[in-house]
């Protein structure tokens, strides 16, 4: 039985037209249920992703990075490839909330890329970690 929003194996047709959004410039946060877990983020365009992803990694691998430059190099060029049916959500400054509320990772946040078909659900803003009152 097929729905609308897995027709195409491209998730919800709300969080799709989120992902166009941001390819138009509008960045919204969002928390994203996925498989059981929250992960909170600011949806970006895939091309910013990968822009960041190639700036981020190099500085994360260290002196490997210099094998990783074609890889990159593609990686880059792919992003500016337009999508015509997003098939994957991307975020920045993203992070999970564990169940205790707290955040993961503790900083401002890394990049992160999922399926939209695997999205169970989301809603606009993201959750911070309140203080627990003894």
């Amino acid at each position: 039985m097929s729905t609308e929003w897995d027709e195409y194996g491209a998730g919800d047709p709300l969080l799709r037209e989120l992902v166009k959004l941001a390819v138009e410039g509008t960045s919204l946060p969002v928390t994203l249920s996925v498989g059981g877990a929250l992960v909170c983020g600011r949806v970006i365009p895939r091309q910013e992703y990968m822009r960041l992803l190639s700036a981020w990694l190099p500085r994360t691998v260290g002196p490997q990075h210099e094998r990783l430059d074609n890889w990159l190099d593609a990686l880059v060029r792919h992003g500016a490839t337009p999508e015509p049916t997003p098939g994957f959500i991307h975020l920045k400054d993203a992070y999970f909330l564990a169940s205790d509320g707290s955040r993961v990772p503790t900083d401002s946040g890394t990049l992160w890329r999922g399926r939209l078909a695997r999205i169970d659900g989301f809603t606009f803003g993201v959750y911070y970690a309140t203080p627990q009152m003894d």
